[in-house]
């Protein structure tokens, strides 16, 4: 892996940005000298001609031809002294991950065990502090652009590791950003008590998405989804649960949630988890802060765990959105005087005010899912001793 491949020797490759608009003779024009950006934005397909013919030229000139619509990848790493190395296709890429549960080494590793995308690395690839990178690269149907070309500053490879990985995961969970920066789903999906939870995305979550989406086979898509969870499934999610040491704690009273999902016993499972939720983030925040919370500051404060985790608002654990979903889904409004009847949240069920419709393994599968959930974004890791 770490053997770097041959690259194609380019000459008098002199690229500092691409202008970003018209500007005549004598004239000043803005240049733009990093970006990041997908075949999804209009100005892509402006950038990549301009790339492209300046790297079939160049390499023409050196004797090869490329055909340019053919390449899905490419990588141009420039130096000071006008030089370049072209990359084609087959070099190799690591991509660093958030692992739902543990992989072994060697082990296949499938779009469903990613939690998260943090990075895209190149470790054969030597970069010196005044070198220029431009790569462009493929994901399913769709492309990714990233330059970082000012020579008036010293190449951050973290920054761009990390610029990469956002890139990648944006292509590889499309439907999933688009459908979270959509009011009209995310209301509908956080009426309906559904998120993108950690847990499910990689497949099936993106197809209950579909459904809701197109407002067709909604009820037989969520069946389907919660019948997935079977007592092998909930028995791994409760191993996840134990290794850290606020749900270990607490474990003689949350198995008791597990295995009432298991049987099909949802009013159970929800008594249990949707009152635990509240007096984890109270100890969590009080082993770190040292003082207790009011309710909404307790989701701001997974919210930034959230962030922490992933060192990124926008990562694939949706921090800021859950912080929403928790307000308006478990931390739902209730009116004791004039109980909504679908109202399934800590309060309605915490005041035995919950309709008894509203307890459904639907919504339990939801509690244990958020509950999962935080346990992601590393709530569930402090040092409860504190707590005691």
């Amino acid at each position: 892996m770490n053997v770097p491949p041959i690259p194609i020797k380019l000459k008098d490759f002199r690229i500092n940005g691409i202008a970003t608009s018209n500007v005549k003779a004598g004239g000043s024009v803005p240049v733009l000298v990093r970006a990041e950006i997908t075949s999804d934005q209009p100005e892509f397909y402006l950038f990549m001609r301009a790339v492209t013919n300046l790297v079939a030229g160049k390499a023409t000139e050196s004797g090869i031809l490329i055909q340019m619509d053919r390449v899905s990848a490419f990588l141009v790493v420039t130096h000071p002294d006008g030089s370049a190395d072209l990359y084609l296709q087959d070099f190799p890429v690591l991509i660093e991950m958030l692992a739902k549960d543990s992989v072994a080494k060697g082990e296949a590793v499938f779009q469903p065990d990613i939690g998260d995308i943090r990075r895209l690395r190149m470790p054969w690839l030597k970069l010196e502090p005044k070198d220029g990178v431009l790569y462009c690269f493929k994901v399913g149907w769709k492309f990714a652009l990233f330059f970082d070309l000012n020579p008036a500053r010293e190449l951050d490879v973290d920054a761009m590791e990390r610029s990469l990985g956002r890139l990648y995961r944006g292509l590889t969970f499309r439907d999933l950003y688009e459908a979270l920066e959509s009011e009209e789903v995310l209301s509908k999906l956080i009426a309906a008590g559904w998120f993108p939870f950690v847990e499910t995305i990689g497949g099936e979550f993106e197809t209950l998405l579909k459904a809701y989406k197109n407002d067709f086979n909604i009820d037989e898509e969520t069946q389907r989804l919660v019948e997935k969870f079977d007592g092998k499934r909930i028995h791994a999610i409760g191993e996840r649960w134990w290794r850290e040491p606020l749900l270990a704690d607490r474990k003689d009273i949350l198995q008791r949630a597990l295995e009432a999902f298991d049987r099909g016993d949802a009013v159970s499972c929800l008594k249990i988890i949707l009152t635990e939720i509240e007096g984890i983030l109270q100890r969590a925040h009080i082993g770190e802060r040292g003082t207790g919370a009011s309710a909404k500051e307790l989701l701001a404060y997974a919210a930034n765990k959230g962030i922490e985790k992933a060192n990124d608002s926008n990562s694939l654990l949706f921090p800021l959105q859950f912080q929403r979903y928790m307000l308006e889904c478990t931390y739902a409004h209730f009116d004791p005087k004039n109980p909504a009847a679908n109202v399934m949240s800590r309060h309605s069920v915490g005041h035995g005010g919950a309709s008894p419709a509203a307890y459904t393994k639907e919504r339990a599968l939801q509690a244990i899912l958020t509950l999962d959930q935080l346990n992601f974004y590393g709530v569930t890791t402090v040092d409860h001793q504190r707590t005691t």
